[in-house]
Parts: structure tokens; sequence; C-alpha cells
């Protein structure tokens, strides 16, 4: 019995000790932030100031929008990890605390601000970013407000000095594959219409054999391993690129050559037309009512707009 009573003392003292080990690194890995008091949960804006731009990332009714890029939606994991990054940031190693130096370190001019906002436009964090240093890899920030020059290990300049348009959401279109009822593909007036059969829509993102066919040109069973590849490719699609100016005509999306088309299970639609390709080999796309134009590699358009010999089950 007492060696038991011994025994739980000393699992006693172990944890407390190990707790308070715990607590005390907590607490210096705290203090040698930044910022030590920023919550994230209470960050809704996040503005980048260059000398040549302006980004302005803004939370409304929960979601991520760029603001100076038309309230265009931000691609939400992009913005997860600019606040970890901003959150993360060490004040540990300081190489100055001289004002008269501030031109050595990039930060008299053409240096970076970077405010942290939350309700109503109130900054709850704000810092510079200067020049990288000799390794070309490192940073050289300073906190608003504060003399301190600190050395931070990573590219921040490379980090945080992006154009709107890198900010944005990517997504083309998004939508659960099995939900489709029907799906038409439409190339230069060349039309292939393939349904689900009645007993045979989408379930559970599963595809069934002998539940899809061709209904136009002709009525025959569509492989579906081939349907099934479109809509995946459909259903996740993501632009390489975006077309900021608003000429329609240039682009050929005043008069599209080509169309894709998803008709749901609920009857809704979502509609992907296609128009010119530019130099490059991409080819102008845009959502049917939506004034954004994306820019999408021939190559990937070849994998969606199949041809009728390689959709047929008796091939």
């Amino acid at each position: 019995m007492k060696f038991k009573g011994t025994y739980f003392s000393l699992m006693v003292l172990i944890t407390l000790v190990l707790a308070i080990f715990i607590t005390k690194k907590c607490f210096k890995e705290k203090e040698s932030l930044l910022f030590p008091n920023l919550e994230v949960a209470e960050i809704s804006k996040i503005t980048i100031l260059t000398k040549e731009d302006k980004v302005i990332l803004e939370k409304k009714a929960n979601k991520w929008l760029v603001t100076t890029s038309l309230n265009y939606p931000a691609n939400p994991q992009q913005v997860k990890d600019l606040i970890d990054k901003i959150k993360h940031l060490s004040s540990k190693n300081v190489v100055s605390i001289n004002p008269k130096k501030k031109a050595f370190y990039g930060l008299d001019k053409d240096y970076l601000e970077v405010r942290v906002s939350k309700a109503k436009d109130k900054d709850i964090s704000c810092f510079f970013i200067g020049q990288n240093a000799l390794d070309f890899y490192s940073t050289y920030i300073q906190k608003k407000d504060s003399q301190e020059v600190i050395l931070i290990n990573e590219d921040l300049r490379g980090i945080f000095n992006k154009g709107n348009t890198y900010w944005r959401d990517r997504t083309i279109l998004s939508f659960n594959p099995w939900e489709v009822d029907q799906l038409i593909l439409n190339k230069e007036g060349k039309e292939i219409i393939i349904s689900s059969k009645k007993e045979g829509k989408f379930k559970e993102g599963k595809f069934k054999d002998g539940k899809f066919e061709i209904i136009k040109p002709e009525r025959i069973e569509a492989k579906e391993e081939v349907v099934k590849s479109i809509l995946d490719e459909l259903s996740k699609l993501k632009t390489d690129n975006f077309y900021l100016k608003d000429n329609l005509k240039v682009c050929g999306l005043d008069h599209p050559c080509s169309f894709i088309k998803v008709i749901f299970k609920n009857k809704l639609e979502k509609t992907l037309l296609v128009g010119n390709e530019d130099k490059n080999g991409q080819a102008y796309l845009k959502r049917e009512g939506s004034p954004i134009i994306f820019l999408v590699s021939k190559y990937r358009l070849g994998d969606l707009f199949r041809e009728i010999k390689d959709l047929r089950k008796n091939n």
C-alpha cells in the first residue's frame, strides 16, 4: 500500500512539472510573437499597400472577398495561410533600433505596408516589410510605432507582394457530379447530349454501369468511365488565369463558338461558354450570366469536349 501511495504521489508530481513546463513554453512562445495578442477570429480585413498597388481582403457574411478586385471571392486557403503567417511572425531577431538605418533595411521607402483590421476598420496590427537580406531569402520588417527592425527568415516580400488576381478563388465551376441529370457538349455546332437513364441517376458519387446514354446525335449507351471523367473535371474546374479586360468580341464570347451545359436533377443549369484561343494556346471562357472571363489551356478543354467515338460504350 505504501509503495502504491508513493507511486501515485510521484506521478502527480511529474504531471505537475510537465504542466508547468508546457505552460512556460507556451508563454515564452507567445512572448516572442510580433503580435502576441492577435486573435484570428477578430480579423475581418487585411490591407496590403505597395508603391504601385493596393490589395484589400475583406470578410463579409463569413466569406472572404478581394474588395479591390470587383469584390471577387478570395481563395479561402490562401487567406488562411496569410493570416497564419501574420499570427506567427517572430520578434526574436532584432537587428537594429537605430532609426537612421531605416534606408539600409529598405524601410524608408518602397516598403510594403500590411494592416490587419477588425470590425469598423479598427487596426489591430500593422507592420512594414522592407528589403530582402543578403541571402535574398530573409526579410527585414518593422512593427508600426516601433524602432525595432526584425529579421524574418522568410521571403515575406514574395509572400505578400502579389497582385489582386492572385488572391482570387480560381474556381470556375463547382458542383456534385452525382446530382447531374444531363450533360450537353456543343463544340462549334456539333452537339452531343448525354443523359442519365430514369433509374440511373448519380448516386452518392458512384457511377453505375449502363446508367448513362447518349441521346444525340444517336441513341446509344455511353461509356461510364468517360462520362465520369468529364464530370469529375468539370465539377472542380479551375482557371489557369483571368482575362482582366472587358472585350467580349476579342475573346469570341460575344457569339461563343462552343459551350458546355450541365442540367441538374432539380432542373437548375450551369453553362460554360467557350470563345477563341489566345496566342498562348489558352481559350477564353465565361460562365453564362457572369462578366468574369477565364483563361484555360486548350489541352484541358480537350478532356471535356470528347468525340462521339470516345463516348460510345460499344467501341
